[in-house]
């Protein structure tokens, strides 16, 4: 689909394009100025969108002359109120709040594009599927396939369609294996089956130790399912409830921060899963040694953390090599669009949980926090006090997890103080000591 932009707006048309080329399979041109909309308005474009006002003036009008004077017919959405033809006939108009799934869901009922078109656009011939969503499929639903090299597209099959899957899965995860390849035209087959057997197992009455590799399944499923589709469907949120609720109920049982990374190492967990549970750890502690902290701050901020790093699972599926968000930053090898994907997480995982029904209040404005930008792109280098107190909890339990976690991978041991320490010297300001301060009672 070709679409011209109209819009002066350097920020949201990042955020425009990145969203409109991977929902929707768009192509993007971006113009700001009248002469270059002349230009761009061709017979070709099949999608225009334009703001209300460019440089102050009536873009919409602008646009809807040149259409005019060109004889073009072609679909026009208009982006905020502020416009002579704002809700006029053949006028799709929208509010000027950069709500991008309500703008990716009214550009997919205008050209009748389906969740399941978005979920087959630019499928690989063998799609991936993390290891962990098959781990409670006893029979393979489709042949089952594993990539013989990281370079080539080449794969073997190592299960056939209706043979034992469980032994296969358990060994090829012993291995390492993350990742394995099913034909593409079977993706939802499986996401159906892998949610069925999930719900069935959240139901059943679970050790620290299961409930950790049954919340992985879960938050690998919830994570595939965001890839196809940014919109929460009611599957996703029973499941998401009950994966929250059974990462709360381990960490309430576990006496150690330690005693959990071994679980989660004996479990094979990968480092992203790790980390979203050890972080909810350390924010648990916090908030029961806070002056100000409940039970239902709690609640959210398990809720949070189950979410914030969802939309950044299929970058680190694409890149095991990498651990940290920093590392997918800065390097030469992500494209721009994936990098664009790393800067605007917290803000695409805002806007994906408005929909989940009686949301925790106000957890979609902690998401879109949780790297201390209040519009949630970017992550922020000094971190102010114009944020929610429970995103400033996050953010210091992230980085408290981030330098353990770093002195493991060097091989280096480091005792609660010397995190401590670290993370006084990086946060300087009363809000964030008076956090930091509740960890000096942590079991370490």
């Amino acid at each position: 689909m070709k679409v011209v932009l109209y819009s002066d707006n350097e920020v949201i048309n990042d955020l425009y394009v990145i969203n409109l080329q991977i929902f929707v399979d768009a192509q993007v041109l971006v113009v700001s100025n009248v002469d270059s909309l002349k230009e761009a308005l061709t017979s070709e474009v099949e999608l225009i969108i334009t703001l209300s006002q460019v440089e102050g003036r009536d873009a919409g009008a602008e646009v809807q002359t040149i259409m005019k004077d060109g004889s073009l017919q072609t679909p026009l959405l208009l982006i905020g109120e502020k416009s002579s033809i704002a809700h006029t006939h053949g006028v799709e108009t929208l509010p000027g709040n950069l709500n991008l799934q309500l703008l990716i869901r009214t550009i997919a009922k205008m050209f009748n594009i389906t969740a399941k078109d978005m979920a087959f656009k630019d499928l690989p011939d063998f799609y991936p599927i993390p290891i962990k969503i098959l781990s409670n499929i006893d029979t393979a639903p489709c042949d089952i396939y594993l990539k013989m090299t990281r370079t080539k597209e080449e794969y073997a099959k190592i299960v056939d369609v209706g043979r034992s899957l469980s032994v296969k899965v358990k060994m090829y995860l012993q291995r390492g294996v993350e990742t394995l390849y099913i034909p593409k035209d079977q993706r939802a087959v499986v996401a159906n089956l892998a949610s069925q057997r999930l719900n069935e197992k959240l139901q059943e009455k679970m050790t620290p130790d299961m409930a950790i590799d049954v919340v992985e399944q879960g938050f690998e499923l919830i994570a595939e399912e965001l890839s196809q589709n940014p919109q929460a469907n009611e599957e996703m949120v029973k499941i998401s409830k009950s994966c929250v609720s059974a990462v709360s109920s381990v960490i309430n049982s576990v006496p150690k921060i330690k005693s959990l990374l071994q679980s989660l190492l004996e479990n094979k967990s990968r480092f992203i899963y790790m980390h979203s549970v050890m972080t909810t750890y350390i924010s648990n502690h916090i908030i029961k040694n806070i002056s100000w902290g409940s039970e239902e701050h709690a609640e959210k901020v398990a809720f949070v953390l189950f979410f914030h790093d969802m939309f950044l699972i299929p970058v680190y599926n694409k890149y095991p090599e990498f651990k940290y968000e920093e590392d997918l930053i800065f390097n030469q090898v992500l494209d721009d669009k994936e990098k664009e994907i790393v800067l605007s997480h917290a803000r695409m995982a805002s806007e994906m949980i408005r929909n989940f029904p009686r949301m925790p209040m106000g957890a979609d404005a902690i998401l879109q926090q949780h790297h201390g930008m209040n519009g949630g792109v970017g992550f922020a280098l000094e971190y102010q006090d114009d944020i929610s107190p429970l995103a400033k909890v996050i953010i210091v339990a992230e980085e408290f997890v981030n330098i353990a976690l770093k002195s493991k991978d060097e091989g280096t041991a480091i005792t609660k103080d010397q995190v401590v320490s670290q993370l006084r010297t990086r946060f300087t300001r009363h809000t964030y000591k008076k956090i930091i301060d509740t960890l000096d009672n942590l079991q370490f």
